[in-house]
């Protein structure tokens, strides 16, 4: 049990360290910050298409971090053999592919919570439909303080503790999401206490928890092909 935990461990911080997993991260958040605007000329219902590009876009950021990282931590790790630098004893094969999948997984999982959160707020923000329609200054400022405190803080720790840039961003990102998904589920629009009517559909919240049922099977599917 303990050389699971510790090649898991290893394996999600690894995955964390990969340039590839915060550039999807990044790509899929400048996305969902442009998909109001991209969606905003059909014919009919511009928040359906919205809630349909992030429901895609999301399946699509977590499918390719599960498929990168799947694929980069188990072909590295058998090829360099890095594991036996962690562990003193060898390890069976079943305990090192279980293990793998469940820090791929661990990785995916939290990038794709961090893009969830993004698609709440671009939906909870929506489209301007109509002239008399106002942007959601709750969900842009949010955002803006999320975005401003993952980056000053990230740049402190990267200084003081040396800790790793992209690594810090994705973590923090996910604690200061949480933060404000909190915060945009208690206040409305007009910065009233008003957890009725915060913009927030639970059937999105099930979409998404679909999807990353279904990413953590590519997941899957992943680490065995790169571990035949």
């Amino acid at each position: 049990m303990y050389k699971l935990f510790t090649i898991a461990k290893n394996t999600f911080i690894e995955t964390l360290r990969q340039p590839v997993y915060a550039i999807i991260i990044i790509a899929a958040l400048l996305l969902f910050f442009i998909s109001p605007s991209l969606t905003m000329y059909t014919m009919s219902d511009d928040n359906k298409l919205l809630r349909e590009v992030g429901l895609s876009t999301l399946f699509l950021a977590s499918l390719f971090i599960a498929i990168f990282s799947a694929s980069g931590a188990v072909t590295e790790e058998m090829e360099n053999e890095t594991i036996t630098t962690v562990l003193s004893k060898p390890v069976q094969r079943p305990i090192f592919i279980i293990a793998k999948f469940l820090g791929v997984s661990a990785a995916v999982v939290l990038a794709h919570y961090i893009c969830t959160i993004a698609l709440l707020m671009a939906i909870r923000h929506g489209c301007l439909e109509a002239p008399s329609d106002t942007h959601d200054w709750t969900v842009i400022g949010a955002a803006g303080v999320i975005v401003a405190l993952t980056f000053l803080l990230t740049a402190f720790f990267n200084y003081a503790y040396d800790w790793r840039f992209s690594s810090t961003a994705v973590v923090l990102a996910g604690i200061l999401g949480t933060l404000g998904i909190v915060f945009l589920s208690f206040i409305d629009r007009n910065w009233q206490f008003n957890p009725q009517d915060n913009g927030i559909n639970a059937l999105d919240v099930y979409g998404a928890v679909l999807l990353l049922l279904a990413a953590i099977v590519i997941a899957a599917l992943a680490v065995a092909f790169s571990a035949r």
